[in-house]
């Protein structure tokens, strides 16, 4: 199983597009998931520390 950094590392190389910006919109999805995930009740199933020490 691929970890964050390889999965970006991946998608940056299939996509030319940097790493820092791939970075930047896998945060944004698990925000946005972890988040919406959270409101539906499933709190916690899917955002893991890092999410909660994210600034918005």
């Amino acid at each position: 199983m691929m970890n964050k950094t390889e999965v970006i590392a991946e998608i940056s190389q299939m996509t030319n597009i940097s790493v820092s910006d791939c970075e930047k919109v896998l945060d944004a999805f698990e925000d946005v998931l972890g988040g919406e995930l959270n409101r539906k009740g499933w709190k916690g199933l899917f955002c893991h520390q890092e999410c909660s020490n994210r600034a918005t």
